[in-house]
């Protein structure tokens, strides 16, 4: 399963400048903006400490989960399913071909995911 990634906590763990309520107020308003041009809006009408803002905009724009493996071979045999059946039979005539395809199609799906 993909795996959540909180792109909120590590900004507002350590910040100096918030208390515990502040950063618990920042936490649910970046959860519940819908997108980063939501929570820009909310965000402008706050006094925050420079990058603050920005950082979680950034942060509001990063996915929300990470692919593990099982979502990117899911996503692989969809993609493949979108093969025209004549190269998927030319392809299961030659297996070991179809298998180094396989893995660069498994690389560069890791490679885009990071």
């Amino acid at each position: 399963m993909s795996k959540f990634t909180d792109h909120a906590a590590p900004l507002l763990k350590n910040e100096p400048s918030l208390d515990d309520s502040q950063r618990a107020d920042l936490w649910s308003l970046f959860h519940q903006s819908a997108d980063a041009n939501e929570l820009a809006g909310h965000l402008s009408e706050l006094s925050l400490r420079g990058n603050l803002k920005g950082d979680l905009i950034r942060a509001k724009r990063k996915p929300a989960t990470e692919p593990d493996d099982l979502d990117r071979a899911v996503a692989l045999i969809h993609r493949m399913a979108a093969i025209d059946s004549k190269v998927l039979d030319t392809a299961e005539k030659h297996p070991h071909v179809l298998g180094h395809m396989v893995d660069e199609a498994n690389s560069a799906g890791k490679e885009r995911g990071k």
